[in-house]
């Protein structure tokens, strides 16, 4: 598979990437900013500079180390990517808190109607970071893993499957990621019968896939592999991408 070049920036040895996204639509340009954080359990960050009040008492109710730096890792790359639209905040300014189905909130002043996603694996955190709350976006990584696959199976129908030619772990990893997008952007998760999520085409254009839902006409996703990782970024379909830089 060809995957897109990334340049990798080295912050205070803190491994991470920062893009942007612009589409258009009728109204203008919209640009979206997309971050990315590589982490370990083990990794040292400073809670205190990154979280909020709010946000430490989510952290210290938290037992396990790995659920712990998720978190961490996930509030960091989020505010990073704010920041780098907002440079007159600092981390700890800016308390991200869960909305009732779990969805992350902007909670601040002069923040509160931007939009932010994040999702996490084991190793990588990634967020997504948009001007307004008036359209639905959201972004899922998957780190794939041959032993899920059956799993995976289980939320993918046949004539889903032959939409896209890919080898059988990427194909499955491309529509979960692709549903899991969707769902996301529409603050349901899951909670929707999978059905609902159904993808409808596929088309690929260089490393970028396109992708549409059968019975969601207003949100299309796009997504792209990275060695073993999979990404893919939901949005309202009256968008059209113009750049990813």
């Amino acid at each position: 598979m060809d995957h897109q070049p990334l340049v990798m920036v080295e912050v205070n040895q803190e491994r991470k990437i920062i893009r942007h996204l612009n589409f258009e639509d009728q109204s203008g340009i919209q640009r979206l900013t997309f971050g990315t954080f590589e982490f370990s359990s083990q990794q040292s960050l400073d809670r205190d500079r990154i979280l909020a009040p709010a946000e430490c008492e989510l952290y210290a109710r938290m037992k396990i180390n790995q659920r712990r730096a998720e978190f961490l890792a996930g509030r960091f790359i989020a505010k990073q990517i704010i920041i780098s639209r907002n440079s007159f905040y600092r981390m700890s300014e800016i308390p991200i808190i869960n909305g009732v189905w779990g969805f992350p909130l902007i909670y601040c002043d002069g923040l509160a109607t931007k939009g932010i996603s994040i999702a996490h694996t084991q190793s990588v955190a990634a967020a997504l970071y948009a001007p307004q709350t008036t359209h639905p976006v959201a972004i899922d990584v998957e780190d794939m893993d041959p032993d899920k696959m059956r799993v995976l199976q289980k939320f993918v129908e046949c004539d889903e499957s032959i939409l896209v030619d890919a080898p059988a772990m990427h194909r499955l990893y491309l529509l979960w990621s692709a549903k899991e997008s969707a769902g996301k952007a529409l603050r349901t998760g899951f909670g929707l019968p999978h059905e609902y999520l159904k993808i409808r085409k596929i088309a690929r254009k260089g490393a970028l896939f396109n992708i549409s839902y059968q019975l969601l006409p207003q949100i299309s996703a796009i997504a792209w592999f990275e060695e073993n990782r999979i990404f893919s970024i939901a949005f309202p379909s009256v968008w059209r991408l113009t750049d990813f830089i």
